[in-house]
């Protein structure tokens, strides 16, 4: 009835496999891929760069914001970015013949996979939770507001279902140094999370585009070794990276050499973060911690500073009213 064919199965099977493929590559136009989440935390000190981090994970060449004494960042901000692997790869290419070449490579793999071997291809998608900073206002409630700071945070993260960080990293800037502000804000956040939290905790210094490795690994060692830093170095069981963006300064007054040797330390620091953040596994789960006393505590505070408000605004009512007679 049919024809015999002397072709062998496996031949038959391949022409099989080209044809589905190249009709799957001109004609689905709706590809679906596999999202693998990380969810990372980023805290500090006020104008320490966190929202920068975040730009120059996006794109490299951006140029740093003008100086601020106030904090750009004022409520917990939420965003998602995807890491795609193989682009990234190619646009480090500056052969555009091994662009092409590397394209057609992968174009001829996806055509010619058998479709038997193929691979539930995944993404990775990067949840960044930018923090407003802490030690933001001069007052006597700093503390009460830093801490409100923190558990509004994670309280955030809950209502919105993320209950696991896979990395915390707590962001302090070259240029401000480490400081009793910044320790305290990470005892702050130990506080909340438990000690447990050191597991995926990292420290990232930003403002560091200018720095060489040795310079690095010297600021490195001083912070090891720092008196009062080295009893919780330990906490950052991540490590300890760094970050940089293009100095505006240096964009203004056009010092080409300059930017350059930046940029290039730039990306740097951007592969390392981007390598750290996708990698991470084990998260910390943060369900399970239990914030009622400290809200408690909170709110005892809250309404402790109403009542003086309050007592206040009397007394000043009652001194309006004093009538003088001559």
């Amino acid at each position: 009835m049919f024809p015999s064919s002397s072709k062998r199965v496996e031949e038959r099977q391949a022409e099989i496999t080209k044809s589905v493929n190249e009709a799957y590559a001109k004609f689905v136009p709706h590809k679906v891929r596999k999202v693998i989440l990380k969810n990372i935390l980023l805290i500090g000190r006020t104008r320490t760069g966190k929202s920068t981090i975040q730009s120059v994970l996006v794109d490299p060449r951006k140029i740093g914001a003008e100086s601020t004494l106030y904090a750009q960042t004022k409520v917990a901000d939420f965003q998602s970015y995807i890491v795609e692997g193989t682009k990234a790869e190619r646009d480090q290419a500056t052969d555009p013949i091994t662009i092409e070449n590397q394209v057609e490579q992968a174009h001829n793999e996806e055509i010619n996979t058998n479709l038997e071997n193929i691979q539930e291809e995944a993404v990775t998608v990067l949840n960044i939770i930018d923090t407003p900073g802490l030690f933001e206002h001069g007052s006597t409630s700093d503390n009460i507001q830093d801490n409100e700071t923190i558990l509004d945070t994670i309280q955030t993260c809950i209502n919105r279902e993320i209950t696991k960080f896979h990395l915390v990293c707590f962001c302090a800037s070259f240029e401000s140094g480490i400081n009793n502000q910044d320790i305290e804000s990470l005892k702050l956040l130990i506080n909340f999370l438990g000690k447990d939290v050191s597991k995926n905790s990292c420290l990232i210094i930003t403002r560091c585009e200018s720095k060489d490795k040795t310079e690095r690994d010297k600021l490195v060692k001083e912070i090891v070794h720092d008196i009062h830093f080295k009893d919780i170095a330990s906490y950052f069981q991540k490590g300890i990276h760094f970050s940089g963006v293009l100095n505006r300064d240096n964009w203004i007054k056009g010092q080409k050499d300059t930017i350059e040797d930046q940029f290039e330390t730039i990306c740097g620091y951007r592969a390392d973060l981007i390598n750290l953040f996708s990698t991470a596994t084990d998260p910390f789960e943060i369900k399970n911690c239990d914030f009622t006393e400290l809200q408690k505590i909170l709110k005892s505070r809250e309404e402790l500073l109403e009542k003086i408000e309050k007592l206040k605004q009397q007394n000043n009512n009652n001194n309006n009213h004093i009538c003088v007679i001559s």
